[in-house]
């Protein structure tokens, strides 16, 4: 569960809503229906993070996951190593190009927003023109070379 999540359900909808918490057996039970049913449409069904979740229809799987992406778009970086954030995680290192607080749809699950006016605010300053998904005057080349983006992840490198 995703704490910045439960703070708005619990704005937006008081204490009509409650939150399940599902014994092992319960989760084990929901998943392989969902891995039936992810099976009749055609969808592979992953689980990251919970290796207990991981069975007939359900694979382990990462957030980011470098072999799947290199199998689709060629190996335009070189690999990166592991670098898992919680236990049973599989991800590998990776850069994250997006920005908190930044979507305009408020859905009320979603983690990466906080606050509308902030995000009402970022929206406003993106400038589509701009070689930066950074709002404002920031061009990604401030960043290039620095501690905060190995250089190897930097946008020549990732265009061929």
């Amino acid at each position: 569960r995703y704490r910045k999540a439960e703070v708005r359900f619990q704005k937006r909808f008081g204490d009509s809503i409650r939150w399940l918490e599902l014994e092992l057996e319960e989760k084990q039970k929901l998943v392989r229906e969902m891995a039936r049913i992810a099976e009749r449409y055609g969808i592979n069904l992953y689980s990251c993070c919970q290796p207990e979740l991981v069975g007939e229809g359900v694979k382990r799987g990462s957030c980011v996951d470098y072999p799947h992406m290199a199998s689709i778009f060629g190996e335009v970086v070189p690999a990166p190593r592991k670098s898992p954030t919680r236990a049973g995680c599989c991800c590998y290192e990776s850069i994250d190009i997006g920005m908190y607080d930044t979507c305009l749809h408020d859905c009320v699950y979603c983690y990466a927003n906080q606050d509308y006016r902030r995000a009402l605010k970022r929206y406003r300053a993106h400038r589509p023109e701009s070689p930066s998904l950074l709002p404002g005057e920031h061009q990604f080349s401030e960043y290039k070379g620095s501690n905060r983006i190995p250089s190897r992840y930097c946008q020549p490198k990732l265009i061929p």
